[in-house]
């Protein structure tokens, strides 16, 4: 399951927890940290900027959220573990999955059209696409 703090994910943590239930295999929590310069991370250490502390923080972020995120899922009775890598999403997600011969690919969709799909690509399109195993897209519902 490849999360971020999105309400995507949001929704992908929800299906998890209900469509699955005691005895499900193990479900493994990613988060892959991209680093942006322009990220809250960034702006809070200011324009001279240790690039290596806004990624620590940013990597501190994802493992609090990784962690967070598979407590709720134990107490609706699932398994979960954590792990956070560096890199681009696309391809950590399609590593993660093949290390640990995953049988099924769980992310979110941002629901991206157009340009900005054009410019900022769809990594869910690019993980279905290159996957070597199921992958199940779950989509947010409309506000």
């Amino acid at each position: 399951m490849a999360i971020d703090e999105s309400k995507c994910s949001e929704a992908v943590v929800e299906s998890m927890s209900t469509k699955f239930r005691l005895g499900a295999p193990e479900i493994r929590v990613l988060n892959v940290v991209e680093f942006v310069r322009n990220s809250p991370e960034a702006r809070e250490w200011g324009f001279l900027v240790d690039l290596s502390k806004v990624f620590e923080a940013q990597h501190k972020k994802a493992e609090e959220f990784v962690k967070r995120v598979a407590e709720n899922l134990r107490e609706s009775g699932l398994q979960a573990t954590t792990c956070v890598r560096e890199g681009d999403a696309k391809t950590q997600i399609l590593d993660v999955a093949a290390e640990w011969k995953a049988d099924l690919i769980v992310l979110g969709s941002h629901g991206r059209k157009g340009m900005d799909r054009f410019l900022l690509g769809s990594v869910s399109e690019g993980v279905a696409r290159h996957a070597t195993c199921s992958v199940l897209i779950v989509r947010a519902g409309k506000n």
